[in-house]
């Protein structure tokens, strides 16, 4: 059973590795198993991934930042220096 992300991309490796080895003696019932671990391996990541949103979504209203950048206000903008001009060419 995937639990964390890492075991996820373990899982994603195991199925790439069985695919390489197999696919050029693959049948359909191969492929439904390499596709039914993968949609296992999603499903059972599905539940930490809702957690993970609810927990940065909680940290976004909790650090409520009053600074210019996050607030909207900008800076002023500074003034542009003139470029040099060019020497004439004779």
């Amino acid at each position: 059973m995937v639990e964390t992300i890492d075991e996820f991309a373990d899982e994603l490796r195991e199925i790439r590795a069985e695919m390489r080895e197999n696919g050029g003696r693959a049948d359909a019932k191969l492929v439904a198993s390499w596709l039914d671990r993968l949609v296992a391996a999603m499903e059972n990541l599905t539940p930490m991934l809702g957690l993970m949103g609810e927990g940065l979504e909680q940290v976004a209203e909790s650090e409520s930042c009053e600074c210019a950048c996050c607030s909207g206000a900008t800076a002023p903008k500074k003034a542009k220096k003139a470029a040099p001009k060019a020497k004439k060419r004779k």
